[in-house]
């Protein structure tokens, strides 16, 4: 038992005298050199400016000052360099099985890595030549020793009183590709560090690079929390701050600050992320998500909403000017919110709800991550697009020419082909209410499919002024050149309030019926028109010419009038034809308008590739006009025509008037009419006075004959009586 006691004083007396010559008398800085010599030894240029200091009691510690690291070469560049590295750990703990870290303190760490134009960086000289270990002689894989051991015996407790990292600098520079990038004034500080419990950290750093340019300032604050044992990682109080500037970023500027909770279970195989507030260029917004499946099939749901920003200031600090808008608070106020789910297979975004200014959007939308499919449905409640309009004044001064021919530019497709082939989409869009110059149109309704290159727009339909408008379309980019075909069908339209506000006309009225089927193909603007082909047929019903009465004006020139009050406007019953398109050309032919005692007539061609046209326009009295006008008979035959021609997209190019050539025809066959019908007169004339004369004639003879034969008889009587006296 003496012995015994003797042994552990000896033992305790060995430690005392150990760690006051450490303490006391030893002097890490007496090693430098050999320090120096193994560093060089393995290839690694080292020099230690500074004090070497070790701790032993009561926490073994390591201080170190001023070290550089040096490339092997002559140039004496240095790739890496810190000011001090000091840590130390408590003695005690350890015997115990704990880890308890006083400080880690890292203070100016800088490296500086450079790729030459060979493609090789400045670090790779301090690397060994990598030399893989032999397998074994009968070729069993090597087995991972101690993994089993440490798993089963459990990770330590490990306390970390703080961890400071101070004014770290880092570049990157790469001459082939003529990057620089630089990490500059890194710090980072924790205290209190311990498994499973809170514990704070503080993140800052500027980032700047060439090639892209970019300067970037970052902050982070956060609580962090990490659980080994049950899998739990939490970060909250997540505050964030990144200032960035950039030519890649609209604006040259970005802004965004986020406060955030986030957390990763995986224990229970699930993660979540709840941004309480995510600001972007003074747009705030909310954000939160949760992740199910985590490491094997993952799925998210949440939720977003933008709260109310002003779009067009916020386009405006991006640098995308917008033209001026006839309403001075035109994007002014958007928000928007919806909820979202994805998966590896599908993502989805449901409750849509999208306002701006005064229009409101909800909808839902999805999309097929294998094949691309998506799937959509908007509802709109109502859009004024007149207030996105420029003002009346603006499209005013831009129709004027300024006499400056445009510059001819390379003609460009007009649709992706490409893009569309590729698309795999079902879209709906219905429009309760719209107002477009002042037009207003309701219940829209669109409905599009999009598979392998076909585009299939099945309804576009609108309701407007008493009637409705039905449209379909087919788009097929999949044989070259494309083909479009159009079918079109209005019913019962009213188009004076359709020709006021997009003409400024308002002296026609009727309902408008039309049907259409054309096609098309071209992808080109300058042979759309040329490649069309089909037939518009059209009816205007119970309408009217106002101001003026067509019938009347003719009378007065033509006939006289009979009707002491007439109607001050030409009503017409149908207004009806059609047009045949043949390779952008259409023609007219039957174009006739069914007016009391007036028949209109027209006819003409229409060429849309030259954006020219012919019209000719004539009027001819009828017989239902007798009542009100008297008219010769010889002038209801006769059609009096108006002639128009030029470019319907020049105004001041259209040439109108009475065709003369077909008025001097007209006039031609009325005095041929008028001749034949005076040579049939005197014809007439003659033939009644020699028809009277050999009557009179005639008569004459016959009267005298009669005269002849009453004498013949007289005579005869008178012998008779003569005989019957000599009788007696």
């Amino acid at each position: 038992m003496k012995s015994l006691f003797y042994l552990v004083s000896f033992i305790i007396l060995l430690l005392a005298g150990l760690v006051i010559y450490l303490t006391q008398f030893f002097d890490a800085n007496q090693y430098k050199p050999q320090i120096l010599d193994a560093a060089r030894d393995a290839g690694v240029p080292l020099e230690i400016n500074g004090e070497l200091n070790v701790a032993v009691f009561p926490r073994i510690g390591l201080n170190i000052n001023d070290v550089a690291v040096k490339l092997p070469d002559t140039t004496d560049t240095t790739l890496a360099a810190v000011n001090q590295v000091a840590v130390s750990v408590k003695v005690m703990p350890l015997l115990s099985g704990s880890v308890e870290v006083d400080r880690i303190i890292v203070d100016s760490l800088q490296a500086d890595l450079i790729v030459d134009n060979s493609g090789v960086g400045n670090w790779q000289a301090l690397i060994p030549e990598n030399t893989e270990a032999a397998p074994p002689a009968d070729g069993s894989p090597q087995e991972d020793q101690g993994t089993d051991s440490t798993q089963k015996a459990g990770l330590p407790n490990i306390e970390i009183g703080g961890i400071d990292i101070t004014h770290a600098r880092l570049t990157y520079t790469d001459q082939q590709q003529n990057v620089r990038f630089a990490v500059n004034d890194l710090n980072f500080t924790s205290d209190n560090i311990q498994l499973g419990e809170s514990f704070p950290i503080s993140f800052s750093t500027q980032v700047s690079s060439s090639n892209p340019e970019l300067d970037a300032t970052l902050q982070l604050s956060a609580s962090v929390t990490a659980d080994l044992e049950k899998e739990l990682f939490r970060l909250s109080a997540l505050n964030l701050q990144l200032s960035a500037k950039s030519p890649l970023i609209p604006g040259n500027n970005a802004q965004l600050n986020l406060q955030a909770d986030a957390q990763a279970d995986l224990q229970q195989d699930s993660a979540q992320f709840n941004a309480s507030k995510l600001s972007v260029n003074g747009i705030d917004i909310t954000l939160n998500s949760q992740v199910e499946q985590l490491t094997t099939a993952p799925t998210v749901k949440g939720s977003l909403k933008v709260s109310q920003f002003n779009l067009k200031e916020t386009l405006a600090q991006l640098e995308i000017l917008l033209p001026e808008m006839a309403r001075q608070d035109a994007m002014h106020a958007l928000t928007l919110s919806a909820d979202f789910e994805a998966s590896t297979e599908a993502a989805a975004i449901k409750d849509l709800l999208i306002t701006l200014d005064d229009t409101q959007v909800k909808g839902s939308a999805s999309v097929k991550l294998a094949n691309q499919a998506i799937i959509a449905q908007l509802d709109i409640d109502k859009l004024n697009a007149d207030h996105y309009l420029p003002p009346v004044a603006e499209e005013d001064k831009t129709a004027e020419s300024t006499g400056t021919p445009a510059k001819e530019t390379p003609e460009a497709d007009l649709l992706p082909v490409e893009l569309i082939k590729s698309l795999n989409a079902d879209a709906k869009i219905n429009l309760n209410q719209l107002t477009i110059k002042k037009l207003d149109i309701t219940d829209i309704q669109l409905a599009v499919t999009a598979k392998d290159g076909l585009v299939d727009l099945s309804k576009a339909n609108a309701k407007l002024y008493d009637g409705s408008i039905i449209n379909s379309a087919q788009l097929d980019v999949r044989p070259t050149p494309l083909t479009l075909n159009i079918k079109h069908a209005t019913s019962g339209v009213q188009i004076t309030p359709i020709l006021a506000q997009l003409a400024e006309f308002k002296d026609v009225t009727g309902a408008v019926n039309a049907n259409a089927d054309l096609r098309t193909q071209s992808n080109r603007l300058s042979t759309l028109m040329s490649n069309l082909n089909g037939r518009v047929d059209f009816n205007i019903l119970n309408g009217a010419f106002l101001g003026t009465n067509l019938a009347k004006e003719m009378c007065s020139v033509l006939g006289d009038a009979k009707k002491a009050q007439w109607s001050a406007n030409t009503d017409f019953t149908s207004l009806k034809g059609s047009m045949d398109f043949e390779n952008g050309v259409g023609q007219n032919k039957d174009m006739t308008i069914a007016t009391p005692g007036i028949l209109l007539t027209g006819y003409g061609n229409l060429n849309l590739p030259k954006e020219t046209f012919a019209y000719n326009l004539g009027a001819q009295i009828t017989d239902a006009n007798d009542t009100a006008c008297t008219v010769k008979s010889n002038l209801k035959a006769v059609r009096w025509p108006v002639a128009c021609s030029g470019s319907y997209g020049t105004p001041s190019a259209i040439n109108c008037g009475l065709d003369s050539s077909a008025i001097g025809d007209t006039l031609g066959k009325i005095a041929k009419t008028e001749a034949k019908a005076a040579l049939n007169a005197e014809k007439a004339r003659l033939k009644a006075k020699a028809d009277a004369e050999k009557a009179r004639i005639e008569a004459e003879l016959k009267a005298k004959l009669e005269a002849e034969k009453e004498a013949a008889r007289k005579r005869l009587e008178e012998k008779a009586k003569e005989k019957l006296k000599s009788l007696f």
